[in-house]
């Protein structure tokens, strides 16, 4: 029988496939979750109290000789990380990084547009990512699994920090500062410039965020 998950603070629909052992996209795109793809549309995007169903296992049988030995693979499903650098409103290209989740050190170099994408475990909460230029060398930490639904006025903010516009501490509070970022992201993208997080807002922050 199905199940209900309550979605929790740092949930996303990848976490919560690998807690109860499902690819990603069966959740998803469970019948069962239409209302609540109707409502959040990106699986990287829950808010907490979310309800997710968990469809039943469905079980599988293999035929195999009871003489020999066999052997089982069960299949993984690693989340995307994607990230586009920029500095002094460039793109980063062609720059050595280094990106450390949970002790593992994946290295490289971004591409010719400041990117770089990188397979991380789905469970993830902290990354540290480091980029080396000829001069400097900078340091960022990561909240990986944290961000908010965009209607959200901490997810405005989340996303406005992230593209550059400082808009103070992320806790959905209405403050000059957000105002001020608002007002900045609107008059930058040719929107009404109104200062509040309304739905054309809301819709160039998923565009230039990604989610």
């Amino acid at each position: 029988m199905p199940q209900l998950h309550v979605a929790k603070i740092n949930d996303c629909i990848s976490s919560i496939a690998l807690e109860h052992g499902f690819f990603p996209d069966t959740i998803w795109n469970d019948p069962d979750n239409a209302d609540l793809r109707r409502v959040r549309r990106d699986p990287n995007v829950l808010r907490t109290g979310d309800l997710v169903v968990i469809p039943d296992k469905r079980r599988k049988e293999e035929d195999k000789s009871t003489d020999q030995r066999h052997q089982f693979k069960r299949k993984g499903f690693p989340t995307t990380i994607h990230i586009r650098l920029l500095k002094n409103d460039e793109p980063r290209v062609n720059e050595p990084y280094q990106l450390v989740v949970d002790g593992r050190i994946h290295e490289g170099t971004t591409d010719g547009d400041g990117n770089l994408w990188i397979y991380i475990p789905a469970n993830a909460r902290k990354a540290t990512l480091y980029v080396s230029d000829r001069e400097n060398r900078d340091e960022y930490e990561l909240a990986l699994r944290h961000l908010q639904p965009v209607s959200d006025l901490k997810g405005a903010q989340q996303r406005l920090n992230n593209l550059g516009y400082p808009a103070g501490p992320e806790n959905g509070d209405l403050s000059p500062l957000i105002i001020q970022a608002l007002i900045r992201f609107q008059q930058d993208n040719g929107l009404d410039v109104t200062g509040e997080n309304d739905a054309r807002t809301q819709e160039k922050l998923q565009e230039l965020h990604g989610s």
